[in-house]
């Protein structure tokens, strides 16, 4: 029901736009891109933003003010996310704590009502913080957790009454720096490992460095009042062939004490010593990353907990009344999977261990789970509570450890799977959609799209961001979001250039739907607390996309870019030419065949274990058909050394039924899983299956040489460019048959690409995101496109130390002999591509710079940031200024052009000629046609400059500290 209310909602807004629309584009349709949609993208085509909100301690006033300002700047989503903050000011500490009450509620149906009012759709972050969390989670409902109690015996002593030993606390539990609680009532005995000590020992347990500081080496257990118990200062050595694992409900367990069958006393040898290790469930108690205090993270692998959170949450009648009266609610949103444990458990997990028929593994896992405990901690890396070290291990042998560890990871993905199944459910039965960051556990990432409706990612990786918009696309999903600008990114020392090229790497990356993080509701602005720019959830981390931003100012203009090419990347449906094989928890990066295919002009997503073995997934006139038809692909590569049997024998029936198969480098000879020790023999069927697939006819590509030939013989691409590994490209295949290509140069340098196009496809466009216009492409005689892309760079405030090339455009290949109306059409290039050259240069003599009501009029070209410049005057400052210089031009010959070039301007430039406002700088390139407002003469320059706002508020940096601001380059006017 609430379904259907927001198609109808979304519908709507796609009729409501503030972008100024060209008066050609009124009337005008390209096939299946729609100009004036394009021009002028509706709400649902502007990008989102993470709106924190300090808690309940909101007020409508304030709320409304906030969402006009949002509409007004082109922000069509906000994903309200109630937090916690770090000082309270004073008079607030109920209505900081207020969430999910009833006065919070009805702030809630304020903000929806509003933002529906505007055209805004909102999703609904789970809980407060993240991950979902509630005041309805009770303790018992936590993320789960596992906890060992270990004696060592003697086989003499193994064979008499052995008294249980206790669970023991871990660090997790204890101290000042504790993450959960611990209950007694709580604790369940899930069973006892007996295994025989070999007399090895394995890792010593050492202090680390983490991420952010030592990590403990923990080999420590606690007791209650936090004191040491006791210390393991090595890893022990089991023997797997004399180890048993027996269930708590076994008849050997009675009141407290175990008492071994005759059958496993009579392996017992007597000259050995036996590990007695009791296997307990407890829940973790974690809590939410800086959510209210209280509130407790619902298990997300356990699918009962998930549907019970789902029903408390989405239930809630003041809930379900905003659902019912409103219909731009879209999604219920959960983040990243950061939780706190010692361990990826839940208490079902030894029940699907021990059932080999379903668990995925075909043997009893159930012996290994207590040499699992302690592997790494449930958090994420940054967190720096992780460790790679077990108390217990069958093996020193590293491959073996790897394979017993791919096990369980099979597991907790399929509990997590599980889980999310659940979120979805839930989120569906009460008319909204799921949309999840499914990733930093073991999970397989493309596989979960199966079980989200909006899969989404984050940061700036294009292979981070490939990985989740890959499983989109084999799962049929047309929505990728992105929690973009986050780590990497300071607030308010981001740059445009930056969001710029943030946007067009998400696009070519798949992504098509993104949420800036963050906006901070208005609280504590100018208070002592927080001083002028007032409270942020997270100060040193993300963007700042508030009016207190002194860029705010360009954030429309920013967003109107950012629209255009959401707009044309949810247009039809992705096309790709190779599906490129990415293992079970694993991640994709710049390897050899993924450099040649992205040298090569070859399209490709990451394809999945499960997608390959899919039923149906088949082959179809030498098609890969995967998932009932979700993707196609020319061809599948194999470029990992291991892969799982079925994987391999599915890819050996493709091959034989006439899939085009290319391993790169030599076939697999190997599978990653242990098979309970019995991995060799698996490897062997693998080995074996690979070798009949090359008989089937896939093609083993030795180089890079080989592997360029070999996709050049086996893929068809509709859309392609030759040999440049500066370049990154996205295709969509249109309703009508056409191909809507997004193409980036990623060089620091102009870059020249020809582009090949399939003869099936006659006029080809430039489509031009920064201004909404639409260009001819000529293509010459040989069907191809040749064009030179200027360069773009974040050197300034990049999303790494380096900086991030990237300048795109977009260009549509229509099919058959379409056309355009040539008053659709604007002469000339995109600007990013115009290489027109120069007849004459005239260089801007900069004569004076006006800050506030203080004019300087000498060497007045600098980086304000320096104490040289203007004696310091203005390290701090975030006022606008003003450069005002003359330049003098000769009359402009017919079909003559006048184009304003700057250099090292640090932020934005608005620019006035002769006193006319003729546009705005925010990214490169720096140029700027100004024909219409020059004269023959003397002409006056007025260089606006914008600095961020970083500055202004870090008084105490020191000048290395501070970033770049001002005009510190050259303006000139060309004559082209």
């Amino acid at each position: 029901m609430a379904k259907k209310k927001l198609a109808l909602f979304l519908a709507g807004i796609m009729l409501m736009g503030s972008l100024s629309v060209p008066v050609w584009a009124s009337d005008d349709t390209l096939n299946s891109v729609d100009l004036a949609a394009f021009a002028d993208p509706g709400m649902n085509y502007r990008p989102g933003v993470r709106w924190w909100w300090p808690g309940g301690a909101v007020d409508e006033d304030t709320l409304k003010k906030e969402i006009d300002y949002l509409a007004e700047n082109g922000f069509g989503y906000v994903e309200i996310n109630p937090f916690q903050v770090s000082t309270i000011l004073e008079g607030d500490e109920e209505k900081v704590t207020s969430i999910y009450t009833p006065e919070f509620y009805q702030l809630l149906e304020t903000a929806v009502s509003y933002c529906e009012e505007k055209g805004i759709t909102v999703d609904l972050n789970m809980g407060s913080g993240w991950n979902a969390n509630s005041g309805d989670v009770t303790y018992d409902e936590s993320m789960g957790n596992m906890a060992l109690g270990r004696n060592t015996v003697t086989a003499a002593e193994a064979k008499e009454t052995i008294e249980i030993p206790a669970a023991e606390r871990s660090s997790f539990y204890v101290g000042d720096a504790a993450k959960g609680e611990w209950e007694n009532s709580s604790v369940k005995l899930q069973g006892i490992l007996v295994a025989e000590l070999t007399g090895e020992n394995g890792t010593d347990f050492v202090e680390g460095e983490g991420t952010f500081g030592p990590k403990p080496s923990y080999e420590e257990v606690y007791n209650a009042d936090g004191s040491v118990s006791k210390s393991y200062d090595t890893q022990v050595v089991l023997n797997p062939d004399n180890s048993y694992f027996i269930e708590a409900d076994d008849a050997q367990i009675q009141d407290g004490k175990l008492v071994l069958s005759d059958d496993i006393k009579n392996k017992l040898s007597d000259d050995k010593n036996y590990e007695i290790t009791a296997m307990y469930y407890i829940p973790s108690g974690g809590k939410g990353i800086d959510c209210a205090e209280d509130w407790y993270v619902v298990d997300h692998m356990d699918a009962e907990k998930v549907a019970d959170y789902m029903n408390d949450w989405l239930g809630n009648e003041n809930l379900s009344a905003i659902l019912e009266k409103h219909q731009n609610v879209r999604a219920a949103f959960n983040d990243s999977y950061e939780f706190y444990s010692d361990i990826y458990y839940t208490e079902a997990m030894e029940e699907l261990a021990k059932d080999s028929e379903n668990n995925g593994l075909g043997y009893d896992f159930s012996k290994y789970l207590p040499t699992i405990y302690k592997q790494y901690s449930a958090a994420p890396y940054y967190m720096g509570l992780g460790t790679t070290d077990t108390y217990l291990t069958y093996t020193t042998n590293d491959d073996e450890k790897a394979r017993i560890t791919y096990d369980y990871n099979t597991l907790i993905n399929k509990k997590f799977q599980e889980g999310m199944a659940a979120f979805q459910k839930g989120a569906n039965d009460s008319g909204l959609l799921y949309r999840q960051e499914a990733y930093n556990p073991p999970i397989d990432t493309i596989g979960s799209a199966q079980y989200i409706d909006i899969p989404e990612t984050e940061q700036s990786d294009e292979y981070n961001l490939i990985r989740t918009s890959s499983g989109a696309h084999l799962y049929g999903k047309n929505y990728v979001t992105c929690e973009q600008f986050t780590l990497g990114c300071t607030p308010l020392a981001n740059s445009l250039e930056q969001m710029k090229i943030g946007y067009d790497i998400m696009a070519t990356s798949g992504v098509n739907n993104f949420f800036y993080h963050g906006y901070m509701y208005e609280y504590g602005v100018d208070s002592e607390e927080y001083g002028e720019m007032g409270w942020a959830p997270f100060p040193s981390i993300g963007i700042n996309m508030t009016d207190r931003n002194t860029l705010s100012g360009y954030f429309s203009e920013m967003n109107a870019y950012a629209a255009r090419v959401n707009y044309l990347m949810q247009q039809g449906t992705v096309s790709k030419d190779v599906a490129y094989y990415m293992p079970f928890n694993g991640s994709l990066s710049e390897t050899d065949a993924v450099k040649t295919m992205n040298t090569d002009g070859i399209a490709w997503d990451a394809i999945n274990d499960s997608s390959i073995v899919a039923e149906n997934t088949t082959v179809q006139d030498g098609q890969i058909v995967v998932n009932n038809g979700n993707m196609e692909y020319d061809a599948l590569v194999v470029e990992a050394a291991s892969v799982p049997e079925a994987t391999m024998e599915k890819i050996a029936e493709l091959a034989e039924n006439g899939a085009n198969i290319i391993f790169y480098g030599s076939t697999p000879e190997k599978q990653p899983g242990y098979c309970d020790g019995n991995y060799a023999e698996a490897d062997a069927k693998t080995a074996e299956a690979a070798q009949k697939a090359v008989e089937n006819g896939a093609v083993v590509a030795a180089t890079t040489e080989d592997f360029s030939a070999a996709l050049e013989e086996k893929t068809s691409p509709e859309v392609s460019y030759e040999d440049n590994e500066n370049v990154r490209f996205i295709r969509r295949t249109l309703d009508d048959g056409s191909e809507l290509v997004y193409i980036r140069n990623i060089s620091a340098e102009d870059n020249t690409i020809t582009v090949d196009v399939s003869e099936e496809y006659g006029n080809c466009y430039f489509l031009n995101q920064s201004n909404g216009k639409v260009y001819a492409a000529e293509k010459q005689e040989d069907g191809k496109i040749t064009f030179t892309m200027d360069a773009s760079n974040d050197k300034l405030s990049g999303m790494s130390g380096e900086g991030v090339n990237s300048m795109a455009i977009a260009l549509l290949c229509e099919k058959g002999d379409a056309s355009l109306d040539e008053s659709a059409v604007s002469g000339g290039t995109p600007k990013c591509l115009d290489q027109t050259e120069s007849t004459d240069t005239r260089e801007v003599t900069v004569n004076s710079l006006t800050v506030g009501d203080k004019t300087y009029t000498e060497n007045v070209v600098g980086k304000w940031n320096s104490d040289d410049f203007q004696n310091g005057e203005l390290k701090n400052s975030d006022k606008t200024g003003v450069y005002t210089g003359t330049v003098t031009l000769d009359a402009l010959g017919d079909g003559q052009k006048a184009v304003l070039t700057i250099s090292d301007v640090y932020t934005a430039a608005s620019i006035k000629v002769n006193g006319t406002d003729v546009g705005d700088l925010l990214y490169a390139p720096w140029t700027l046609d100004i024909t219409d407002a020059v004269k023959e003469g003397e002409n006056t320059i007025e260089i606006s400059v914008t600095p961020r706002k970083y500055n202004a508020i870090h008084t105490d940096a020191t000048t290395e500290e501070l970033i770049d601001t001002g005009f510190a380059g050259t303006a000139t006017v060309e004559i082209q």
